[in-house]
């Protein structure tokens, strides 16, 4: 049979500390796994893409599909920089998730070239996008659009594409310069 443990039967003399516990911020596991989620969709889907319109192109040529944009050298690099970039962006989430020193780092040099590519890419689109409509034959030929739509369609086409490009590193870049941000990822080791 185990002896007895004596229990105290005053209360303590000496002042007990208790610390509270230490909270650690979310936001770098959510906005990590989001990072890691889009990197991981782009390095995945962009060789689909590429594989599903050279697919259609085969089996179902358009008057839209006179150029084979995917043998354009041009072309060809903003695909592969676009990887670069999805990879980039997965190793900014995982690092950010991990709570890693170069976690800023990545982000803002994320951030930063998807904004020029996204300016680059905006433009390139409103460029084919304009060829397209004028191959596409006279304004006002049957089933084509007026002229005020011709005009119209590729600009709305930049600047949507150049909102949607911008606008998750432009908001990745407000959220790290905040100084309660800044402050708390100097701590990561």
């Amino acid at each position: 049979m185990a002896s007895p443990v004596a229990l105290p039967l005053a209360p303590p003399t000496a002042p007990v500390v208790v610390e509270p516990p230490v909270h650690k911020p979310s936001w770098p596991s959510v906005i990590g796994l989001l990072a890691m989620l889009f990197g991981a969709g782009g390095i995945v889907l962009t060789p689909l893409l590429v594989w599903w319109s050279t697919w259609m192109t085969e089996a179902a040529p358009s008057p839209f599909s006179n150029r084979d944009l995917f043998n354009d050298p041009f072309m060809r690099f903003f695909l592969f920089f676009g990887l670069a970039l999805d990879a980039l962006l997965f190793a900014a989430g995982v690092s950010l998730y991990l709570r890693g020193k170069n976690a800023r780092r990545l982000a803002i040099l994320w951030s930063a070239m998807q904004v020029i590519a996204s300016l680059a890419g905006a433009f390139c689109a409103y460029r084919i996008q304009c060829e397209q409509f004028a191959s596409a034959g006279p304004v006002g030929a049957p089933g084509m659009p007026g002229g005020a739509f011709n005009a119209a369609a590729p600009l709305i086409g930049f600047f949507t594409g150049l909102i949607q490009g911008c606008l998750p590193p432009v908001l990745l870049l407000i959220w790290m310069r905040r100084l309660s941000v800044r402050e708390y990822m100097s701590t990561w080791k």
